[in-house]
């Protein structure tokens, strides 16, 4: 479709601000395919890898300058695309949730003679092969709230599938927002009606969701033997919003002691999963501390092979997971929500809760995640300066600030300007990284000593982030020490590979923080917060768990150490592997910043 050149077409270049929209359907996956194009100045193209970009292009650039989508798509799948330029950063929303941003600052370039087109480009070879709708091109940046609106009101006519992968076998939607019912909308095979006794219908993660009252509510899916596990792989995840802290059952077919399986809660913010044969054969799965009262966190159980794994906002909290007995068959036993029918009721809400009968990939939950996760509060934007606010401390490593010069002269260049030179002892050595460089460590005494007493952060009931990008290498025998001062302000890694987020208290005393696991020989975000009263940690922008504390620090009488630190008992514990990107603030970064960072440096990494 061609639209001539018109005027009215050219006002983003006016304003310095666009939203380009549409809803698409590709018939094939294809790369460099034309959605929307009016030449370089506003794109929605395909890309390789199954992923769209969104392009613009700038006064005195040569060419486009584009954001990239972290979802992937599939073919015979409607997507909402949207692509917004605010006159500072580019962003893409699929679905009503940003996917990506990069930051530009620049101004919009003016074109005065191209006509738009739709589903073709000046080139024949980028003629895109599927559907396209509802085509919307504004001259300025909608509001996220904007964009979910624009979203949950046209997607009520479109069933969509999961980003990737095979649909559930069950998928409750909760979006009815009337009734006693709740309709599945897996596959096309279950469409049929569920009952509650008493569900209340409230706003939820995405859209409505049901919320139970934690004395006699719950629904009854009935007895379906798609859901008798035994030997298979399967998955099964849900958005949770718990309101108390008490033992319940999320999911339940066969109940305790029985055969079957149960998905459930327990006392200290505890996630479970139980297997059974029958009477007490059994297994339980669990972690403590993983689940936080008053908030949405995606929770949800993978088994491959014997193997069981947690996982909480796209993050495998599980450890070394431990093997388990099979469910046993049970065709008579009802899949339960939230009760074991009227007993072990959740206080709290549930949305989009989905079973499969076979194991999600980590990508595909990390995928999944970030389709719900991402919320901007309405008249509310991430600040100009989010990258430099409060930021006291920036070692990013990269071959323009870092010098290998033997002796006192090698080290890094602290990159906030607050002059804290990092000297490399013992043989740290630059390699490649997530942004430029990052440095490598043995394990064994390579450290970078920034300063000799690192004193810009608070003295006492303040706020502070410490953030950094990993790739051990090992776990170790020992605790390893990523950021430190000993212990005054640390981020550490245990043997299992969970990370840890501490401050110093009094001579012996910590307060800290631990979840989430960093893998081995991949990549890792991690972001430890206090803003004063509670202690947060953050896994590659998630967050995984806080705990209360209120803290007065002691003041560092030693080095901040990169790739080590001092121990509470005075030893030397190490990092072996890779460092990049270290970051301190003088504040606490919102939910909204962690993850704005995460995503602006992940775009580099193949995750």
């Amino acid at each position: 479709m061609n639209v001539p050149y018109n005027s009215t077409l050219d006002s983003p270049s006016v304003t310095n601000e666009f939203t380009i929209e549409a809803w698409i359907y590709p018939n094939v996956v294809a790369s460099n395919k034309a959605i929307l194009e009016r030449s370089d100045e506003l794109r929605i193209y395909t890309q390789s890898a199954n992923r769209f970009y969104i392009m613009t292009r700038f006064v005195g650039d040569a060419g486009g300058s584009a954001v990239n989508s972290i979802t992937t798509y599939q073919a015979n799948n409607w997507y909402h695309i949207v692509g917004i330029y605010d006159g500072a950063v580019l962003k893409i929303y699929i679905n009503g949730v940003l996917d990506n941003s990069v930051v530009y600052n620049k101004t919009i370039n003016s074109d005065t003679s191209t006509a738009l087109r739709l589903g073709k480009s000046g080139i024949a070879e980028r003629e895109f092969n599927g559907f396209i709708d509802e085509v919307r091109i504004y001259n300025r940046a909608l509001s996220a709230d904007e964009v979910k609106q624009h979203y949950d009101q046209t997607r009520r006519n479109v069933v969509i599938n999961q980003p990737s992968g095979t649909p559930p076998v069950g998928w409750w939607k909760m979006d009815e927002g009337t009734g006693q019912t709740v309709r599945d909308y897996s596959d096309g095979t279950m469409y049929w009606m569920s009952t509650s006794t008493n569900g209340g219908w409230t706003d939820g993660k995405i859209g409505k969701a049901l919320s139970f009252d934690g004395v006699d509510d719950y629904v009854d899916v009935g007895t379906n033997n798609i859901f008798d596990f035994t030997t298979q792989d399967f998955s099964m995840f849900m958005w949770l919003k718990p309101a108390e802290d008490k033992n319940t059952y999320l999911l339940n077919r066969g109940g305790w002691r029985n055969k079957g399986w149960i998905f459930l809660t327990q006392t200290t913010g505890r996630l479970r999963f139980d297997t059974y044969q029958l009477g007490f054969n059994q297994t339980q799965y669990s972690v403590n501390n993983a689940l936080s009262l008053g908030v949405w966190q995606y929770v949800g159980i993978t088994r491959v092979g014997s193997s069981v794994r947690l996982w909480v906002n796209g993050v495998d909290v599980t450890g070394t997971p431990v093997s388990a007995v099979n469910p046993a068959s049970n065709s008579n036993a009802n899949l339960i929500m939230s009760a074991s029918f009227s007993t072990r009721c959740i206080n709290g809400s549930i949305d989009e809760v989905r079973i499969y009968n076979y194991a999600r990939t980590a990508d595909q939950i990390a995928a999944d995640y970030r389709a719900g996760a991402y919320r901007t509060i309405v008249g509310t934007s991430v600040p100009s300066d989010w990258w430099t606010n409060g930021l006291v401390g920036y070692w990013s490593f990269d071959g323009q600030y870092t010098t290998t010069t033997s002796g006192a002269n090698a080290g890094t260049r602290d990159v906030s300007n607050n002059g804290n030179w990092g000297t490399f002892y013992n043989g740290v050595k630059p390699v490649a990284g997530v942004v430029g460089q990052a440095l490598s460590f043995d394990g064994v005494n390579d450290v970078v000593a920034p300063s000799v007493a690192f004193e810009p952060l608070p003295t006492i009931n303040d706020s502070e982030t410490f953030e950094v990008w990993i790739k051990p290498s090992s776990y170790g025998s020992n605790t390893m020490g990523i950021i430190g001062q000993a212990y005054r302000n640390a981020i550490h890694m245990q043997t299992n590979g969970n990370v840890q987020y501490g401050i110093r208290n009094t001579a012996t005393g910590i307060n800290q923080v631990s979840g989430g696991v960093a893998s081995l020989n991949q990549w890792t975000f991690i972001v430890g917060t206090y803003d004063g009263t509670t202690l947060s940690i953050y896994i590659n922008g998630a967050f995984i768990t806080s705990t209360p504390r209120t803290i007065t620090e002691l003041r560092a009488t030693t080095q901040l150490k990169i790739g080590a630190d001092v121990g509470i008992s005075g030893n030397f514990v190490t990092f072996n592997g890779l460092i990049d990107e270290v970051r301190i603030y003088n504040r606490a970064l919102s939910a909204d910043e962690v993850m704005q960072h995460y995503l602006q440096t992940r775009r580099n990494l193949k995750l």
